[in-house]
């Protein structure tokens, strides 16, 4: 499920309650400005995407077929993990600026972390957004930094002012989450032998309705081939018939870039 952070804005408000200063993380040392942190940030070392497989799939088996057979129907859904932050108690953050924005995180609020940056010095902070497209940063021990930005890609500056923490310290849990991200159902078709080439149709379809429809054609010595999001061993090519092996496992890291080309529909959150 897709989170949204829904921080407050606390512009100007005046509190009794006792605020302690955030951690100085230093994050404006070593001349990184607002816009050049944010050129470092890389995805968190937590997110992955994964290609998950529902199908008859006889793995490891020599299959002979002929035109028009079908190689593989199989549907696929592509699901991503993230790391994502919870707090053990209500949170809320206030500017030492009156013009700054304050942010106010509910208990077990889940908040998704959009990226990772390393500073020259080894050091390692987790990112997120606030609904006010600031960004929050996270160190290592899982506090809060007592600086933001004032947006969440360049041109950005630091907010004037510091933040503090009001009550007691929260402690902020780390947990990976996984969330569906697109589905579809794939057919590969052998079209068969002709003029020294291998046909196959790579189809993509939802429901009775074919969304696309890929022809490819490699050389009949070709070893291996990949048709869409799958690889196979060609065996052997005898007359209008291939025997052909692969390995497809049911559930298994994907290149997210390559799956987002494929013609798959996004899962409803």
């Amino acid at each position: 499920m897709k989170h949204h952070i829904l921080a407050a804005a606390l512009i100007g408000t005046v509190t009794s309650t006792t605020a302690a200063e955030l951690p100085d993380c230093k994050l404006e040392t070593g001349g990184l400005l607002g816009s050049r942190i944010l050129e470092r940030v890389r995805p968190s070392v937590d997110a992955a995407s994964y290609l998950n497989v529902a199908g008859k799939l006889r793995n490891g088996e020599n299959l002979t077929f002929a035109k028009d057979d079908p190689v593989i129907v199989a549907d696929l859904k592509v699901s991503r993990t993230r790391m994502v932050l919870y707090p053990a108690a209500h949170i809320n953050l206030k500017s030492s600026w009156v013009l700054s924005f304050g942010f106010g995180f509910p208990a077990r609020m889940p908040l998704p972390v959009q990226g990772e940056v390393t500073l020259e010095d080894g050091r390692r902070f987790r990112l997120i957004q606030t609904k006010q497209r600031q960004v929050l940063f996270i160190d290592e021990q899982d506090h809060f930094c007592n600086k933001a930005l004032n947006a969440t890609s360049p041109p950005a500056a630091w907010a004037a002012g510091t933040l503090s923490s009001e009550g007691d310290d929260v402690v902020l849990e780390s947990r990976v989450a996984e969330e569906a991200g697109s589905e579809g159902s794939v057919r590969v078709i052998f079209s068969g032998v002709g003029g020294g080439q291998l046909g196959f149709q790579e189809l993509w379809v939802n429901g009775a309705t074919v969304v696309a429809s890929i022809a490819h054609n490699f050389d009949q010595f070709a070893k291996t081939i990949k048709v869409g999001p799958f690889a196979f061993d060609i065996i052997e090519v005898s007359g209008d018939k291939v025997t052909l092996r692969y390995e497809i496992a049911q559930r298994a890291p994907v290149n997210g870039a390559e799956a987002r080309n494929w013609p798959m529909r996004a899962v409803r959150r």
